[in-house]
C-alpha cells in the first residue's frame, strides 16, 4: 500500500512537472533600439524627388542610390549620400560625420553645423537641398 502510493505521488509530481514546462510560452520579443541613433541607423533607398511644385517617384527621375545612417554617439550619426545619376556621374555623394538627431513628436530632425537639414519618420528620411541653378528640391529615401 505504501508503495502503490509512493508510486501515484511520483506519477502526480512528474504530471504537473510536465503540464508546467509545456505551459511556459517563450516570447520571442524583438529588442528595440533604445536611443535615438540606433532607431535611424539604417540603409535607406531613393524613392522620390520633389522640385519645382512636382513630385516624381525615383523610377521616373534620372537618379538612383542610397542614404546610409551609421550610429556614432546616442545622438548623433554619420550620414552617407550615394545617390548619382542613372549614367553614374555623382549628384549627392558626400559623407556627413556628427549629425545631430533630434525627436521631434513622431518625426526625426538631423542637424549639421547647426542647421536642420533633413527629417524623418519610422522608415523614411527626407533632405532638403538646392540643385547647382540654387533651385530647392527635396529628396526622399525610406528603408
Amino acid at each position: 500500500m505504501k508503495r502503490l502510493l509512493h508510486f501515484r505521488l511520483v506519477w502526480l509530481a512528474l504530471l504537473l512537472s510536465a503540464t508546467l514546462v509545456t505551459a511556459c510560452k517563450k516570447d520571442n520579443v524583438v529588442p528595440q533600439p533604445t536611443d535615438l541613433s540606433d532607431r535611424v541607423a539604417g540603409t535607406y533607398t531613393y524613392s522620390e524627388l520633389s522640385s519645382n511644385g512636382q513630385t516624381l517617384p525615383a523610377d521616373e527621375t534620372n537618379l538612383r542610390g542610397t542614404v546610409t545612417i551609421s550610429r556614432q554617439t546616442a545622438t548623433t550619426v554619420r550620414i552617407a549620400f550615394a545617390i548619382s545619376l542613372r549614367n553614374g556621374n555623382p549628384f549627392l555623394n558626400d559623407v556627413l560625420n556628427d549629425v545631430t538627431v533630434r525627436e521631434n513628436g513622431n518625426a526625426f530632425t538631423y542637424e549639421y553645423s547647426g542647421q536642420t537639414f533633413a527629417q524623418g519618420k519610422a522608415n523614411q528620411f527626407v533632405v532638403n537641398g538646392r540643385d547647382t541653378a540654387n533651385n530647392p528640391f527635396t529628396l526622399t529615401a525610406t528603408k
